[in-house]
């Protein structure tokens, strides 16, 4: 995961309990991104 995506991911898990306000976020899932068909092709 990048950086980004990493810290966007904890924000949003722990908003509403800091916040009081709910964000009806929900994590199904991530996408991952390969910088290149080489490296899809490794797994």
């Amino acid at each position: 995961m990048t950086m980004l995506a990493q810290y966007t991911c904890e924000l949003y898990t722990k908003l509403e309990e800091e916040t009081g306000q709910a964000t009806g976020f929900k994590q199904n899932g991530s996408i991952s991104v390969a910088p290149g068909i080489k490296n899809v092709l490794k797994n």
